[in-house]
């Protein structure tokens, strides 16, 4: 497989991810903006818009950590590819 298309399916994939966390943030702000942290004391029974901004909130999280991990492997990519190669000292 070629560098380039490496290059360009973790751009895709970084803009994927990145539109999508977006588009889940968006979301969770404006249907779940009411809903508050509990504290651990607290007692409540679960419904389903705390059950529904708990699986938001955890596919934001997963989301960012892709785009991130894949922004890393984007740099460390173009990094090995247009850096110049350093020589390795000889004893």
């Amino acid at each position: 497989m070629k560098p380039t298309s490496i290059i360009s399916r973790l751009t895709l994939l970084t803009v994927t991810a990145t539109a999508l966390a977006l588009l889940l943030l968006w979301v969770f702000q404006t249907y779940f903006s009411d809903i508050l942290p509990l504290a651990a004391t607290e007692t409540l029974p679960p419904s389903w818009r705390f059950q529904g901004a708990y699986l938001l909130t955890i596919l934001i999280y997963l989301l960012t950590a892709v785009a991130f991990m894949s922004i890393l492997g984007l740099i460390a990519l173009i990094g090995r590819r247009y850096l110049p190669e350093r020589r390795q000292n000889s004893r």
